[in-house]
Parts: C-alpha cells; structure tokens; sequence
C-alpha cells in the first residue's frame, strides 16, 4: 500500500514539473493566435533540422565511445572534433529558431521570451538536447 501511495505522490510530482517547465509558449508569453500558429509553425520547421543533426550527433557519439574503449586515439582525436562540430550545429539551429520566434514577438513578450530561454538552459540535464547544445 505505501508503495502505491508513494508511485502516486511521485506522478504527481512529476506530472506538476514537467507541466511547468514545458509550459507551452502560447501561454507563458501571452502570444495572438496568428503568433502562436506561426511559433508552432517555427518549431516544426526547426524540430525536423534539428533531429536530422541530433541523429548524426547520436551515431558519431556511438562511434566516439568504441574509439574510446578500443583505445584508438587517432579515431578519437577524428571522431572528437566531428561531434564537436556536429553540437556547434545543433546549438546555431536553436540560435537561430530563437531568433526567428523574438522577432515575431513585441518587446514585452521578448522579455518573457529571455526568461523562458534561461529558464530552459538553467534546467540543463533534464533535456537530451540541452545536454547536446552545452
């Protein structure tokens, strides 16, 4: 029985922060309607370069570890500066889809926009994208 309440309390736990750190933009910033369909249209254009980018950066990080563990240093030293650029991509994909979102925003809403952005690199470890881009 306490391990039925205790699963419980962490769902809602849980449930409570992931609500609010993934607080939809719509909301957080105040955005229009005509706003908020082209944010998700921003969104969906990045999401589909960003993964693309991401899934290189995924089987060049594979790669790195066998390197590692077969102790093969010019593969390392290869390998290395390839995730390397791969991660300075994802992270001028995320510039520039930040950027592309402020300048649909009033500078009110690009405050609040500033804030939900160190709002999302402050939660660094809770996002595998986060973790990529730092």
């Amino acid at each position: 029985m306490r391990i039925v309440i205790i699963s419980c309390l962490l769902s809602l736990l849980f449930a409570v922060s992931v609500a609010h750190a993934d607080a939809p933009l719509a909301q957080s910033l105040g955005l229009s309607v005509d706003q908020t369909h082209q944010v998700k249209q921003i969104q969906a254009d990045y999401r589909k370069q960003f993964a693309a980018v991401r899934g290189d950066y995924n089987r060049q990080s594979r790669a790195l570890r066998r390197a590692r563990l077969a102790s093969d240093a010019a593969q390392v030293a290869a390998l290395e500066a390839e995730t390397e650029q791969l991660a300075d991509q994802l992270s001028s994909i995320r510039a520039a889809e930040d950027a592309e979102i402020s300048a649909l925003l009033d500078p009110s809403q690009q405050q609040a926009f500033a804030r939900y952005i160190e709002q999302r690199e402050a939660m660094v470890g809770s996002s595998r994208d986060a973790r990529i881009t730092r």
